[in-house]
């Protein structure tokens, strides 16, 4: 019992001091502070989502563009020429809870 005693010790003692090396843990993201996120690479190279946030959106505007049959959404991640289109399918609520009866 007393090896494993000096081992736990030991072991403590090395965590403290590597704990004191590593970076600061990345904020959690508080996903109600906005209704859109940037992705930020500061030179430290740790990423993180900034809150944006647009001083002229309402929430009318917002639902006028949520009953449209289509909508776009554009995604530039500026990583290269290369390009793709992706369609999805109707994720209302209406859409899931009546396919939610189906059994598979």
């Amino acid at each position: 019992m007393k090896e494993l005693e000096q081992f736990l010790q030991r072991a403590e003692a090395v965590l403290a001091r590597v704990e004191r090396l590593l970076p600061e843990p990345v904020a959690e993201v508080d996903w109600n502070a906005s209704t859109a996120f940037r992705w930020r690479v500061p030179r430290d190279g740790r990423g993180y989502l900034q809150p944006v946030r647009n001083p002229d959106y309402k929430e009318e505007d917002g639902q006028r563009v949520m009953k449209q049959s289509e909508i776009t959404v554009r995604v530039t991640l500026a990583r290269g020429k290369a390009s793709a289109t992706v369609w999805t399918c109707d994720l209302s609520h209406d859409y899931v809870s009546i396919n939610a009866d189906y059994r598979s």
